[in-house]
């Protein structure tokens, strides 16, 4: 039988959720708006997780400006630098891992197509199932829906860099990424070791 696109989809989804049961994740839904308070910029997460991550923001922007004012190679590199994206509701979120499945989708195109079974057969199931839970969690089992993550940007030789696989090497090589690596744990946050860019809040 020859899966549609819909039944692909669908199929991958399905494994991520089980995957992620596997592991202990449980659904959460819609955080109550009287839960979450603000970051800045509009972005927002679980109360405890803002009040840290404001706190974060300002030490970094401190220390930012005050490794320029010593003369810091990296932090001359360094521009504006903030919240790309923080809580997000069920519909956000399955907006969020419907662009990245179409994205991913396009990238394994090649790959897929080459594998004896068909492009939305076991083999080619297994590839993309695998690259989603690597980069994108199902909607209501990322942290992101449960208020406690944070991705950051930053501008790094005047590109901005975000939450972006593509600019994973270039965001090991960042002023943020070696501040946080080395201060984010006082402010209880945790690096996702896939994602230089995203943040738990682990208070």
């Amino acid at each position: 039988m020859v899966l549609s696109l819909a039944e692909f989809k669908a199929k991958v989804l399905e494994r991520q959720i089980r995957n992620a049961i596997r592991k202990g994740r449980r659904f959460c839904s819609n955080v109550p708006d009287s839960e979450l308070a603000s970051v800045e910029d509009g972005h927002r997460m679980r109360t405890a997780a803002a009040a840290s991550c404001k706190n974060l923001l300002k030490a970094a922007r401190e220390a930012l400006d005050a490794a320029k004012a010593e003369g810091d190679s990296l932090a001359k590199l360094t521009g504006k630098l903030g919240v790309h994206s923080a809580y997000r509701t069920i519909p956000e979120d399955t907006a969020a891992w419907e662009g990245s499945f179409a994205q991913y989708y396009e990238e394994t195109r090649v790959r897929r197509s080459a594998f004896p079974t068909g492009e939305h057969g076991p083999e080619a199931l297994k590839l993309m199932t695998n690259m989603m839970i690597s980069y994108k969690a199902a909607p209501g089992y990322s942290n992101h829906s449960n208020g406690v993550a944070v991705d950051f940007f930053t501008f790094h030789k005047g590109k901005k860099l975000r939450a972006r696989k593509a600019q994973r090497e270039a965001w090991r090589g960042t002023w943020l990424f070696a501040w946080l690596t080395d201060h984010a744990a006082e402010h209880n946050f945790k690096n996702l070791e896939t994602e230089e860019w995203h943040w738990d809040y682990d208070g």
